[in-house]
């Protein structure tokens, strides 16, 4: 039991009932406080609500109301002096829950473009197997694909049955998929789009996937001034990148740095969406998340690595916005901000970034002056 909120006045088709709530780390937990008749005797009615039927939990019409949204659309209506922090609670586990759970393919649709990146991974990873029988058939796989698609490959590939391929190949995997990239940078989306896939799964071959998908990632530039669809999947793509940090950060957090954030720095071009979607990702509605910030902290000092100016001129830019917002009541405190968690975290990632001067101090002196001044002495 993480929390316990009593006594609660739970509402439902205009009835009034006294309940206990207890958040757990997979339930809500609505305990009703008076008990109820059952078979000649009294029982207390528990209703287990799983965290995945859970949407949102947000503030009602009235003083101390509480509406909480299940997936199935249905809604309760909860009244309770604790509200704020209730909200609160609710929300950050919901978050933790979508961090957490397990990603499937079933909700993606299978579509014919899908098909070569695909058939590419299938090909790539199964390469590096141990065991040579699946190391043969992946590369027959490889060949009949690259045929079939006709995709220009500076290398020769000869189908055979009896290829002498060494248990560590990795080297040929790399340079084949670095070619393929420089050959089809049609497929950058579709492929990296499958790789990714790859990450999903227990899989003990996680890092061969993160070598040989990162020659595409160069590629996602072309994409800086295409339409709205195919913005929208540039944006999806760094999401699934994002999330797939955060989800492999406790083993493999040096790789993945290396293997996709150093070569995203050095997309000039698309930096207004990869920290759109960081700070989308790191900034939460109520509730702060520190494996999610650790790790967007790690990346956003990555990529200030290579562009330093223009990284922090985006969170001191956001910064001063969100300081100089209207908040809904008058304050006497900065911390009481309706912003304040969005502007914790945008000091955080400027102190972290104040180590090697990737803050950009002489091109932004006045402007963090000012936030100092304007946050001196805030916080707890």
């Amino acid at each position: 039991i993480q929390s316990n909120f009593s006594p609660v006045t739970k509402i439902i088709m205009n009835k009034k009932s006294d309940v206990e709530l207890r958040l757990t780390k997979d339930t809500l937990q609505v305990i009703s406080l008076k008990p109820l008749p059952l078979f000649g005797s009294s029982a207390q009615l528990i209703d287990f609500i799983s965290v995945s039927n859970l949407s949102k939990a947000s503030s009602g019409t009235k003083d101390n109301e509480i509406i909480v949204k299940l997936e199935n659309g249905l809604g309760i209506t909860f009244i309770s002096k604790s509200s704020s922090q209730l909200i609160q609670q609710l929300n950050g586990l919901m978050e933790r829950y979508k961090l957490t759970r397990p990603q499937t393919k079933s909700h993606k649709p299978f579509n014919p473009s899908d098909v070569p990146g695909t058939l590419l991974n299938m090909a790539l990873l199964n390469l590096t197997s141990t065991n040579h029988s699946l190391r043969v058939a992946a590369y027959n796989l490889l060949t009949a694909s690259c045929q079939t698609f006709s995709f220009n490959l500076k290398s020769v590939l000869l189908t055979g049955s009896d290829i002498a391929l060494a248990r560590n190949c990795m080297h040929f995997v790399i340079r084949i998929s670095s070619e393929l990239s420089m050959a089809e940078p049609g497929l950058t989306l579709e492929f990296i789009s499958e790789a990714l896939g790859g990450l999903d799964d227990k899989n003990i071959f996680k890092l061969n996937i993160l070598r040989y998908m990162k020659p595409w990632l160069y590629n996602l530039n072309q994409y800086s001034d295409n339409d709205t669809k195919t913005n929208e999947k540039l944006r999806d793509t760094f999401r699934s990148l994002i999330a797939a940090t955060v989800r492999e950060s406790r083993d493999n957090m040096p790789m993945l740095l290396s293997s996709i954030w150093k070569p995203i720095s050095t997309l000039d071009r698309l930096f207004d969406i990869v920290m759109d979607c960081l700070f989308q990702f790191a900034v939460p509605s109520n509730t702060l998340d520190t494996k999610k910030i650790n790790c967007v902290e790690d990346i956003v000092i990555t990529l200030a690595t290579t562009k330093t100016q223009l990284i922090s001129g985006k969170i001191v830019n956001l910064l001063i916005k969100l300081i100089h917002e209207p908040s809904s009541t008058t304050i006497d405190r900065l911390e009481n901000h309706d912003s304040w968690l969005k502007i914790e975290i945008c000091l955080r990632l400027l102190m972290s970034l104040t180590f090697e001067n990737n803050v950009s101090l002489n091109e932004f002196i006045p402007e963090l002056l000012h936030i100092i001044v304007m946050c001196f002495g805030s916080g707890d």
